[in-house]
């Protein structure tokens, strides 16, 4: 991506930021997980910080990693999300995750009930990778205009994500439960395999199934375009100049 498209894409972090703090959710982003871990304490009290945002185990700064909270109008945090570049090691994103898997999972696993079976489109992702994850958004917000804010705010990762490192992947894990609800479809994921990651922990009677999700280069493109339409904005082509264009 082009420093132009670049520049487009900061625009549309500014005005996506616009639209969701004009909803009552104002962001903030950085680079210091160990801030982030501590403000995830308050609110994530069964679910533990993923591993690859965690300080005490990766080294992460804004060369590499950032998070974004945002907080309602009495300061309480009602959203988060986070992303990290990730080294493939010259794998295919299915090949890489089929090794390092539980490297994305907080919890100790039980390896014989555990697996990452990776299908024919991760098998042939490659490129520059960026993993999304830690989305959080309050029930009471995920509603707002049928859904459009918690839509809203996935655009906003992968605007910020093209900014920062204009991967040529961006990927996530999401639950199968998820996924029949739709988060994946509103957050613009256009590839996705079904019960790629099986896992259980030692304690866990039943295994449980999620899906892994990926953009690839020219998809994150064709994204950032639609988005633009969808909020009326003037929108570039990524192989020309910026032109303007009305959206009836």
């Amino acid at each position: 991506m082009s420093i132009h498209d670049k520049n487009y894409c900061a625009y549309l972090v500014t005005e996506i930021s616009k639209i969701v703090e004009s909803n009552g959710i104002f962001l903030e982003s950085g680079s210091d997980f160990r801030y982030f871990k501590n403000a995830l304490r308050k609110v994530m009290k069964t679910t533990q910080l993923g591993p690859k945002f965690d300080p005490d185990r990766n080294d992460l700064n804004g060369d590499s990693a950032l998070w974004i909270i945002g907080r309602n109008n009495e300061g309480e945090i009602v959203h988060t999300q986070a992303f990290c570049m990730v080294d493939l090691e010259n794998y295919s994103l299915g090949n890489y995750l089929e090794e390092r898997y539980v490297d994305f999972i907080p919890y100790l696993l039980d390896k014989s009930r555990s697996e990452f079976l990776s299908g024919p489109g991760s098998s042939t992702a490659t490129g520059t990778a960026c993993y999304h994850g830690e989305f959080m958004l309050k029930r009471c917000y995920s509603g707002l205009q049928s859904g459009a804010i918690s839509t809203l705010l996935f655009r906003l990762a992968t605007a910020s994500c093209m900014v920062a490192w204009s991967p040529d992947i961006i990927f996530g894990f999401m639950h199968s439960r998820l996924i029949l609800n739709g988060l994946a479809a509103k957050a613009g994921f256009m590839h996705s395999e079904p019960d790629s990651i099986t896992w259980a922990r030692p304690d866990m009677n039943r295994t449980k199934k999620s899906w892994i999700v990926w953009l690839e280069n020219q998809d994150i493109n064709h994204l950032m375009k639609l988005t633009a339409m969808d909020l009326n904005l003037p929108f570039v082509d990524f192989h020309q100049n910026m032109v303007e264009k009305k959206v009836a």
